[in-house]
């Protein structure tokens, strides 16, 4: 896929305790087929590794903000709406990877359908090792049909969302909820 435009993407992973997997996830960030990203990365107050191996990447892409105590997904997730400089927030949990094309496409389907704020794609489940497992998570792809089912369940596989920024930050970000804020977000959203 050829792009003829550059539109900047905040990749935005929120991290605690991820240092198991933290470095596929960086790596499947900085190998894109789509070079125009920053990758913001939040440390909740990790107690392991996880900071540390952060530093290890020298990739002026990265940018990592420190919490000084965990605070919780809600309020770290929600760094990302005065942090983020990209027109587009594209979302990678710290234990998750992402297909090498996977920013290139998004980005080239927000140019098609500019009336879009939010989009997911499919996802592989895989193992402890990295291992595919045989369940394929795939969303709906009809927008009425999305709204519809949002009242009752998440349809979206969080680390595989992309969304403008200004409509993540017009309705506020993450809700502050125990649980399920992605579910809040993309509710709010649609």
């Amino acid at each position: 896929m050829s792009t003829d435009y550059q539109k900047n993407i905040t990749v935005f992973m929120a991290a605690y305790n991820a240092a198991a997997y933290i470095s596929e996830s960086i790596e499947s960030i900085l190998n894109q087929t789509y070079p125009h990203f920053e990758l913001l990365i939040v440390d909740d107050g990790s107690t392991d590794e996880t900071v540390q191996i952060v530093r290890t990447f020298n990739d002026s892409r990265i940018r990592l903000i420190e919490n000084k105590k965990n605070r919780g997904l809600p309020f770290t997730r929600n760094i990302a709406l005065t942090e983020a400089k990209g027109e587009f927030i594209a979302v990678l949990d710290s234990d998750d990877s992402a297909f090498p094309s996977r920013l290139e496409k998004q980005i080239h389907y927000f140019d098609q359908r500019p009336e879009l704020a939010v989009l997911g794609g499919y996802a592989y489940i895989i193992d402890k090792n990295g291992k595919r497992q045989p369940e394929v998570l795939m969303p709906i792809s009809d927008s009425d049909e999305l709204r519809a089912l949002l009242l009752f369940v998440n349809t979206f596989t969080h680390s595989t969302v992309m969304m403008r920024t200004a409509a993540f930050r017009q309705v506020g970000g993450y809700p502050d909820y125990p649980v399920a804020q992605d579910y809040g977000l993309f509710s709010k959203l649609a």
